[in-house]
């Protein structure tokens, strides 16, 4: 160092300079391997919490398996009584939804026009009124 206090250029310059010097000491690879390890189980956390996820998704998006009423001698006692139970009240639904949908044309609300027609005359009627309507559109030139 000089008198002022400053370095000087061969203060700067490390008795080693110009001979092919290297490092005394090697870095650790300890800080390398731990910061690794650290990565890698980072990444299984991170995937396994994904697959999680994406369990967890795929769950909520599946409905529910519908009960089957096709073999209900595979249970016994209470749970085949119910079981039969829920089944008569299926059918008796089924039925009367059928009836409905097939009954005699009649009035629901005679003032306002509405009128209940069995579903087969219904599909027909649309049939026939969509023919129509394509018919008419062909007629006026496509528009």
């Amino acid at each position: 160092m000089s008198e002022s206090g400053h370095a000087t250029k061969k203060d700067r310059i490390s008795q080693d300079h110009g001979k092919g010097g290297y490092q005394p000491q090697d870095e650790s690879i300890k800080g390398l391997v731990a910061f690794v390890l650290i990565l890698l189980v980072s990444l299984v956390i991170v995937a396994g919490g994904i697959q999680v996820l994406y369990e967890a998704l795929l769950n909520a998006n599946t409905p529910p398996q519908a009960q089957s009423f096709a073999q209900p001698e595979e249970r016994t006692g209470a749970a085949k009584i119910e079981l039969l139970e829920q089944k008569a009240q299926l059918d008796k639904a089924r039925k009367e939804q059928l009836e409905e949908l097939n009954a005699a044309p009649a009035w629901v609300d005679r003032e306002k026009g509405i009128a209940r027609i069995p579903i087969g005359m219904a599909m027909e009627k649309l049939a026939e009124s969509s023919s129509e309507e394509s018919k008419s559109t062909e007629r006026e030139g496509g528009r």
